[in-house]
C-alpha cells in the first residue's frame, strides 16, 4: 500500500509544479529556492505538523475522554494552525534571508504553492495508502480523484495566502501597512484551513449516517480533509 500510495501521489506533481512554473515565467524564481521549499514542504513542515498534531491530539482527548471529538478537534483547530504554521516558516525564512528573490506577491504565492505542494504530496501518500489497504483500489481511486484531481491546489490556496501578505510588502508605502497585511494573512490563512478541515468533517458525518455509502466510498470520504 505504502509504495503504491509513493507513486500515485508522486505521479501528478510534475503536472502541478509546471502549472507554477508557467505563473512564474516571466520573472521566474532561482530552481535552488524553489527546490528547497519544495523539500521543506515535503519534509520539514510534515514532520513538524505530525508531532505536534499528535501531542495536541492526546490533550485533546484528555481534556474530552472521547476520541472521535478528539479527532475532530485535532482536524478543525489544531491541523490548520499547526499545517500553515509549519509551511509559513518556510515563507519567512525565504522573505527574510534572500529578500532580493522574494520582492513581490506573485513571488509569495509561487514560493508557498511549491512549499505547499510538497507538503501535500507526502500527506497523500498517507491518504492513498491508507485508502488502498482498507478500501482497496476502488477506494484508492476514489480518493486520488477527489484529491488529486478535484483538489490538488488545497494547499497551495491556503498557503498563498501568508506569501501574499508577505509580499505585498514589497508594495507597501509605509512599514504599518507592511505589518498590517502579513499580519491579515497570517490569520486568514489557517481560518480557510479550518473552515475546509470542518466542512469535510461535516460532510463526511453526514455521509455515513444518512446516505449510508459502501465501504470504499466511506473510507474515501474519510481521507479528503
Amino acid at each position: 500500500g505504502l509504495a503504491v500510495g509513493l507513486c500515485m501521489a508522486c505521479l501528478p506533481v510534475p503536472v502541478y509544479v509546471g502549472l507554477a512554473m508557467w505563473v512564474d515565467r516571466y520573472e521566474p524564481e532561482p530552481p535552488t529556492l524553489l527546490a528547497g521549499a519544495f523539500f521543506w514542504g515535503a519534509t520539514v513542515a510534515v514532520f513538524v505538523s505530525y508531532l505536534l498534531n499528535t501531542y495536541n491530539s492526546s490533550v485533546f482527548f484528555q481534556a474530552t475522554g472521547d476520541a472521535r471529538v478528539a479527532q475532530a478537534l485535532g482536524g478543525v483547530i489544531s491541523a490548520p494552525l499547526v499545517e500553515e504554521f509549519s509551511k509559513g516558516l518556510c515563507l519567512f525564512l525565504l522573505f527574510l534571508w534572500k529578500r532580493k528573490e522574494f520582492d513581490g506577491i506573485v513571488d509569495g504565492v509561487i514560493y508557498a504553492t511549491m512549499v505547499a505542494l510538497g507538503f501535500a504530496m507526502t500527506e497523500n501518500v498517507q491518504y492513498y495508502g491508507g485508502a488502498l489497504s482498507k478500501g482497496g483500489a476502488e477506494a484508492a481511486s476514489a480518493v486520488f480523484i477527489l484529491r488529486g484531481m478535484m483538489s490538488p491546489f488545497s494547499h497551495p490556496l491556503f498557503t498563498s495566502m501568508t506569501g501574499i501578505g508577505l509580499g505585498s510588502d514589497a508594495a507597501a508605502a509605509y512599514r504599518g501597512a507592511s505589518i498590517a497585511s502579513i499580519s491579515c494573512a497570517a490569520c486568514i490563512c489557517p481560518l480557510r484551513t479550518a473552515r475546509h478541515s470542518s466542512a469535510v468533517s461535516a460532510g463526511t458525518r453526514l455521509a455515513t449516517t444518512e446516505i449510508k455509502p459502501s465501504a470504499p466510498a466511506r473510507n474515501a470520504r474519510s481521507a479528503v480533509g
